[in-house]
């Protein structure tokens, strides 16, 4: 029993909206666990919750997103308002940032959404993805904290930022000066962390602007390689993406939203006028996978392309996006190593052709 999950009597029947009377039926017919202390009698309020408040309102006004280990709620049908995350094991901070905001997309729209977990969410948990969850709803989330607790804990040197809320510009970048402090103290060289540095800063910045008014969500993981060091950031919102931001410059509006995609990454290309001389940004970050010979994975609004650095095959690949709401995922690898040295003119040579392609 966890003591944070128990109820009195009163407020449970004030949490269903029923009489005394009918609650002592309901403590009967749904076979309600009851926990005695000093005299006075308790019940559990995820059971309350999911055993008959869920049987009562199937879509509660006050609840958007219930987290919970659904053991003892068998009965619980999977539809496509339930994610099923009990066999996702260690998932890339893609996939996780792109579920984040895809479930927070849906809760923003007014849909009601469950999230099962097991104890096989040792990564998410340490990821922190339940946890920027219940931030995002505060009231609005039910999560069977008890159960989540016993999820065990992990020591994992893979990840070097868990996933993280950045609600306004300029809220990570004295994150990302620690963060490369500490690359830098772990033999990773002043090249790469200046590039990682400035990449974090400027994509956070970016997503917190076209954000608007929801939070976004970036992570920071190393990856497994022989004799070279890997580094991938992501980061995701749920804003209005990027073919939509771009249009709303008048030389851009008339683009098909798969070419306004390509064409924001040009150098000085931005969605607001010529005069605020922006537009420098997604092409400072696509230089840098360029020039460390990594690779460049953005989704907006349903369209999503990889772009690979080192491989002597085709390296512009449209793909299927795992997020299709509005918004914006972005995720760059960063591998340490000799780097080109590469002009802003060189990436816009670059989307020309990527976009003859398309």
């Amino acid at each position: 029993m966890y003591l944070g999950d128990i109820v009195t009597l009163d407020e449970a029947k004030n949490l269903l909206e029923v009489s005394i009377t009918t609650l002592r039926k309901y403590r009967v017919d749904y076979q309600l666990s009851e926990y005695r202390i000093k005299n006075k009698l308790y019940l559990s309020k995820t059971e309350v919750l999911f055993k008959v408040y869920r049987n009562l309102f199937p879509v509660p006004k006050n609840i958007s997103l219930s987290i919970f280990n659904n053991s003892n709620f068998d009965s619980l049908k999977i539809d496509e308002k339930t994610y099923d995350l009990r066999r996702v094991d260690n998932p890339d901070g893609h996939g996780a940032i792109s579920l984040i905001c895809h479930i927070i997309s849906r809760i923003n729209n007014d849909e009601y959404i469950h999230v099962l977990f097991n104890d096989r969410n040792v990564f998410l948990k340490k990821m922190n993805f339940f946890g920027v969850l219940t931030q995002h709803l505060n009231s609005s989330i039910f999560w069977d904290e008890a159960a989540l607790n016993m999820v065990p804990d992990m020591a994992s040197d893979f990840i070097k930022l868990p996933i993280r809320r950045v609600g306004v510009v300029g809220s990570l970048n004295s994150i990302a000066d620690d963060l490369t402090l500490s690359l830098y103290s772990q033999g990773y060289s002043t090249d790469i962390c200046a590039y990682i540095g400035w990449a974090i800063g400027e994509l956070a910045d970016n997503a917190a602007t076209h954000a608007k008014v929801f939070p976004c969500y970036a992570y920071f993981e190393q990856l497994s390689g022989k004799n070279r060091k890997f580094l991938q950031f992501t980061i995701g919102d749920v804003g209005v993406g990027i073919p939509t931001s771009l249009k709303n410059n008048e030389l851009y509006k008339s683009l098909e939203d798969n070419k306004a995609l390509l064409t924001a990454f040009k150098p000085n290309v931005s969605g607001r006028s010529q005069e605020e001389k922006r537009g420098k940004g997604l092409t400072d970050v696509l230089k840098i996978a360029m020039e460390c010979g990594s690779s460049l994975r953005v989704e907006s609004n349903g369209i999503a392309y990889m772009m690979l650095f080192n491989s002597g095959v085709d390296n512009f690949i449209p793909i299927n996006p795992i997020y299709k709401n509005t918004g914006t995922i972005i995720s760059i690898l960063f591998i340490d190593g000799n780097f080109d040295s590469l002009k802003r003119e060189d990436i816009e040579i670059y989307i020309d052709s990527c976009l003859e392609k398309i």
